[in-house]
């Protein structure tokens, strides 16, 4: 019985893991790279993979000194904590085409979400992904939201 339990335990945590292989519309298919050991394990599995093309971690830059081999690094505007200094940090570093905004701002932190309100959402929006929008990056709308609360 203790070895069923420590292998629904190690199931449990590579199913729940940072990685997910997130498939968008077609064939463009993208890596969120969390940092569990697993995830460090299989990396350069996943980054050899042809059928992925982009990458994110949670944050406007790539995480230092990490390779993506061949992928395209997406930023994402994860949340409020990080929304004052956004456009500053993206503008500031290198120019990527593609920005994600907000973790599932419907749900709580303690699940991952950045647990914001449809008004907070939309000021931060406006104030620092709109500008970066009308400069023509194109930005990807926020995953999990529903605005009817």
């Amino acid at each position: 019985m203790v070895l069923g339990i420590h292998a629904m335990r190690i199931t449990a945590i590579i199913l729940l893991s940072a990685i997910r292989i997130v498939s968008a519309a077609g064939s463009k298919r993208g890596l969120n790279l969390g940092s569990s050991d697993y995830e460090r394990i299989d990396l350069p599995k996943y980054l050899a993979s042809p059928l992925l093309t982009w990458v994110y971690n949670y944050d406007p830059v790539p995480t230092k000194g990490e390779s993506y081999g061949n992928l395209t690094y997406v930023p994402m505007l994860w949340g409020q904590t990080e929304s004052s200094q956004f456009r500053t940090t993206f503008l500031s570093g290198l120019r990527y085409p593609y920005i994600l905004s907000f973790n599932e701002p419907d749900m709580t932190k303690d699940v991952g979400g950045s647990n914001l309100p449809v008004e907070t959402a939309v000021s931060i929006w406006q104030a620092q992904l709109q500008p970066i929008a009308n400069d023509g990056y194109k930005i990807g709308l926020p995953s999990g939201i529903s605005f009817a609360r």
